[in-house]
C-alpha cells in the first residue's frame, strides 16, 4: 500500500505520527537498537563525532551501544556505523557483519531542494514501488536529506560483493532524489537520531516505514535485476559449449574471489603472529591487500582512506609513503571508475590488477601447512587435497564410506566366508550365516580370481 505523505515540517511531539500511524524514532538508543539489536549481532559499532575541532571515532561493544549513544543526545554532528566490525578500526579489512543496506539522499542538491522532507519521502516510496523494490525498514530525517535503511539478517563479509550490488541498485533507483554514490560503502557512518545537523541547525529524527527485517538473500532477490537462481542458470547457459558444461561455484565472481583472498591475507598475519609486518615483507603483502580491496571498492575516496589506514597499522607507512607506493593501484582504480579499459592479449579488460594463486604464494612464501588453513590461496597440490577431502565428506554425508574403509570391510567379509567354507559349510549355509545371497558368497570366495 502506498504510504500517505505528511505535510508536517517538524517531527510531531508524540511517539506516533498522527497522520499515518507510523512510529517515530526519537532517541539515540532506539535508533541504535534498531540497527544493531538483532539476536545474532556481533562485534563493535563505531560512534563518530567532532570534538575540539578533530574527528574522533569510538568503538563500542554491541551490548553497550544503547547506553553509550544516549550520552550524545543533543550534540552536534554525531554519526553511527550501519554495520559491525571485529576490529577496533572502521575499515573493510575488519568488517565483521553486514546488517543493513541504506541510501543517503542529498535531495538539497536536486530540484527537490527546499521541499518538505515528507514530500521527498513520498516520492522515494513511489519510485521504489514503480521499480518493485520493497520500502525501507525505517527512514532518518537528517536535516538536509534522508537516510533510507533496509534492515536484514546479519551476514559475514563474504557477502560484501552482493551487498555492494544491492547498494548500487538502490542508489541507481533513487538517483533522481540525490542518492549519494560516494556514501554507499559498508563502513559508512550516517547521522544519529536526536543529534543536531550543524549545517542547518535541525534536529535529526527517524520514523519506522515498514519495520520489516529481511533475510539478506530475499532482500537481494527483491532488489537486484536477477535473483541468485537466475544468475546461476544464466552462467550455466553461457558456459554451455557443445556437450561440456563448465559451471563456476555459486555466486563466484572476481569480487568474491578477492574478498576470500583478502580474508586469507588477514588470516596469514594471524598464523604468523604478526600485527605489523617486518621490513622486507611489507611491500608485497600490502600491494596484494590493496589489489583485493580494489575489487571491493565502491568509490576511490573510500578506497584511498581504507588503504592508507591499513598501511599505517600493518606497515607503519605514512600517508605520503602510501601515495608513493600505491601510485599504480590508485591509477588503475581511477581508470576503473572512469569506465576505462586496458588491453590484455588483444582484448579490452578491467584495468584492476589480477594475480594467480601461484604468484601470491611465491611472493609471500606461503607454506603448504599455511595454505591448508586458508580458504582460497592454494597451490594446485593443496587444491587437489582439499577436493579429495570434500569428496570424502560428501560420501560420508550420503552414507557412503571411504574407499579404503570399504575395501577393508570387504576383505574382512571375504576372510569370514573363506573360514566358513573351510569349516565345511555349503554356499547356501554361508549365505544364511552371513545374511547375504548365494551369489554374494560366490563373489567373496571367487571374485578375486576373476579380477586377475
Amino acid at each position: 500500500m502506498k504510504k500517505q505523505v505528511s505535510s508536517a515540517k517538524t517531527p510531531p511531539s508524540s511517539a506516533v505520527c498522527a497522520e499515518n500511524g507510523s512510529r517515530l524514532i526519537l532517541s539515540p538508543s532506539e535508533h541504535a537498537q534498531l540497527l544493531h539489536g538483532q539476536d545474532k549481532a556481533r562485534g563493535y559499532v563505531f560512534v563518530a563525532y567532532v570534538e575540539g575541532g578533530r574527528w574522533r571515532e569510538q568503538a563500542v561493544k554491541i551490548a553497550d551501544i544503547p547506553s553509550v549513544v544516549e550520552e550524545f543526545a543533543g550534540r552536534a554532528d554525531v554519526y553511527l556505523t550501519q554495520n559491525r566490525f571485529y576490529g577496533r578500526k572502521r575499515r573493510i579489512v575488519w568488517l565483521g557483519q553486514l546488517g543493513a543496506n541504506f541510501v543517503d539522499l542529498d535531495y538539497h542538491k536536486t530540484e527537490y531542494a527546499g521541499h518538505n522532507p515528507y514530500t521527498v519521502l513520498g516520492r522515494a516510496l513511489d519510485i521504489l514501488m514503480e521499480r518493485q523494490i520493497p520500502p525501507p525498514t525505517f527512514v532518518v530525517f537528517s536535516g538536509r536529506g534522508l537516510q533510507l535503511v533496509w534492515l536484514h539478517t546479519p551476514v559475514p563479509r563474504e557477502a560484501l560483493p552482493r551487498w555492494n550490488a544491492v547498494q548500487a541498485e538502490l542508489c541507481q533507483a533513487l538517483e533522481e532524489l540525490g542518492a549519494d554514490y560516494a556514501a554507499r560503502d559498508a563502513t559508512r557512518v550516517l547521522r544519529l537520531v536526536d543529534t543536531i545537523n550543524s549545517r542547518c541547525g535541525k534536529r535529526v529524527f527517524g520514523e519506522i516505514i515498514s519495520g520489516h527485517i529481511w533475510s539478506f538473500d530475499q532482500l537481494a532477490d527483491e532488489v537486484l535485476p536477477l535473483t541468485r537462481a537466475e544468475v546461476h542458470d544464466l552462467r550455466i547457459r553461457r558456459a554451455l559449449k557443445g556437450k561440456r558444461v563448465v559451471v563456476p561455484p555459486r555466486d563466484f565472481s572476481a569480487a568474491t574471489l578477492w574478498e576470500a583472498r583478502l580474508s586469507d591475507l588477514m588470516k596469514l598475519l594471524e598464523l604468523r603472529g604478526q600485527k605489523q609486518l617486518p621490513p622486507g615483507q611489507r611491500d608485497c603483502w600490502l600491494f596484494l591487500a590493496g589489489v583485493a580491496m580494489s575489487w571491493l571498492a565502491v568509490s576511490f575516496e573510500s578506497y584511498y582512506r581504507e588503504l592508507v589506514t591499513l598501511a599505517q597499522l600493518v606497515g607503519s607507512w605514512t600517508e605520503r609513503e602510501s601515495r608513493q607506493r600505491f601510485h599504480a593501484l590508485y591509477k588503475r582504480l581511477r581508470m576503473y571508475f572512469a569506465g576505462q579499459k586496458v588491453e590484455y592479449n588483444g582484448i579490452l579488460v578491467d584495468p584492476r590488477y589480477r594475480f594467480r594463486n601461484e604468484t601470491i604464494i611465491e611472493w609471500l612464501k606461503i607454506t603448504p601447512e599455511e595454505q591448508r588453513q586458508l580458504s582460497s590461496i592454494w597451490s594446485e597440490e593443496v587444491r587437489r587435497e582439499k577436493d579429495r577431502q570434500r569428496f570424502e565428506e560428501a560420501r560420508r554425508e550420503a552414507g557412503m564410506v571411504p574407499r579404503e574403509e570399504y575395501l577393508a570391510r570387504a576383505e574382512e567379509r571375504r576372510m569370514e566366508a573363506l573360514r566358513l567354507r573351510q569349516a565345511g559349510l555349503t554356499y547356501r549355509e554361508i549365505a544364511e550365516r552371513m545374511g547375504i545371497t548365494v551369489s554374494a558368497v560366490n563373489w567373496l570366495l571367487n571374485g578375486h580370481k576373476w579380477q586377475k
